[in-house]
């Protein structure tokens, strides 16, 4: 797959990933890559577990907002970031309905991976042309809040766009 951009915005903070390792998993319907060995307190090294616990395929509409919600809270159960990954999925979901070509017909890709103690989400659409989900950072706009959502609840998040579609991923830990 072709990928045009890839972006990737981290807070800083304790749980900041180091340099050339913060590249994202594949998009939602490619297999989850390992991002490099764990290290256990005393330096030990120990094998990093990433694993794909739920994907759906929805179609690009209002209503698959709803259904992304309860599909995130059913494969996370009472997971500790389990309200802060719904929250951000309903947002991305919410963008790739409105300003993607999954509105028109398309359709919208749902992952949720484990990688520790850190949840992953990605949200694959169809694509928009030319168009690159931003943080706004406008009080007095009506909408355009929804990546400033992501921004504050994960602890990274990144694009890639490719042919197929845009990837919008988060980290939540």
């Amino acid at each position: 797959m072709l990928v045009k951009s890839q972006l990737a915005h981290r807070k800083p903070g304790p749980r900041a990933v180091a340099p050339g390792r913060d590249s994202p998993a594949a998009p939602a319907g490619g297999a989850a890559r390992d991002s490099g060995p764990a290290v256990r307190p005393g330096g030990a090294l120990m094998a990093r577990e990433r694993k794909r616990i739920g994907t759906v395929t929805l179609p690009g509409t209002d209503r698959s907002v709803a259904h992304a919600r309860r599909f995130v809270r059913e494969v996370l159960g009472p997971e500790p970031v389990a309200d802060a990954v719904e929250l951000c999925v309903s947002e991305l979901v919410t963008n790739a309905v409105r300003y993607s070509a999954s509105g028109d017909g398309g359709q919208v890709a749902i992952a949720v991976i484990a990688d520790g103690d850190v949840i992953r989400g990605e949200v694959t659409d169809d694509g928009a042309a030319g168009s690159t989900p931003r943080v706004r950072d406008e009080p007095s706009c009506e909408g355009g809040r929804g990546m400033m959502i992501v921004d504050a609840l994960s602890t990274r998040w990144g694009v890639t766009s490719a042919r197929s579609g845009t990837t919008v991923w988060f980290e939540c830990s």
